[in-house]
């Protein structure tokens, strides 16, 4: 796996996880587990929208996912630049 250091976002309806790490933990779909702030089991991973284990909405809610997670994830870095 290639670490990137910049985000990466993906649309679509169907998850598609298979190019990420085994190590990060996935539900029985496939779909990636992640905690309230959209964090996957592998730090600096965050995951939304339909490739995120729970989600049930339409494509839509999926970018408005997608928005939380790159603020959510620009908050974190700057905390862990300024420690």
């Amino acid at each position: 796996v290639r670490p990137w250091n910049e985000p990466r976002q993906f649309v679509g309806t169907e998850p598609h996880t298979d190019f990420l790490p085994a190590g990060i933990a996935r539900d029985e779909a496939g779909r990636l587990v992640t905690d309230a702030r959209y964090r996957t089991s592998m730090p600096g991973v965050y995951a939304g929208g339909a490739v995120r284990s729970g989600y049930a909405g339409p494509l839509v809610s999926a970018c408005g996912e997608a928005a939380a997670v790159a603020a959510i994830a620009a908050e974190e870095l700057e905390r862990q630049q300024q420690d």
